[in-house]
């Protein structure tokens, strides 16, 4: 009796996985500069959510999503965009340089690097 609610219990559980997995939506693009120019590494998510992922070395994405979600772009250096997906499958998102911000962008370094006392001489043969 035990062993089958609880296969009853783990194939509903598989059904119900299984139904949620057929919601998702898969939708893809490319994220680009004003230029034309593909952006490698922009943020794509899925606004309100941890699923999301990063754009190829072609500024390519591909995402499955929540039919009525809204995905957003973000990247050092521009500006962040919002884009719903509604009824479309695919997308070419531009995204506009913030100039203003990567004025104010600073690289810090920390570190120490201990210094050998080897030296090598070369002497002409």
């Amino acid at each position: 009796m035990k062993r089958s609610l609880l296969l009853i219990a783990v194939l509903i559980g598989m059904c119900m996985q299984f139904a949620i997995a057929q919601d998702k939506k898969a939708v893809s693009g490319t994220v680009q500069d004003e230029k034309g120019n593909a952006l490698p590494g922009v943020t794509v998510a899925e606004k309100g959510t941890t699923n999301g992922g990063i754009t190829d070395a072609n500024g390519n994405f591909s995402i499955r999503v929540n039919p009525n979600a809204t995905l957003t772009f973000s990247f050092l250096g521009f500006l962040p965009k919002e884009i719903s997906v509604a009824n479309a499958k695919t997308f070419t998102v531009v995204l506009a340089e913030d100039s203003k911000n990567l004025n104010e962008f600073v690289v810090t370094g920390f570190g120490t690097k201990k210094k050998h006392a080897s030296w090598v001489t070369l002497s002409p043969r």
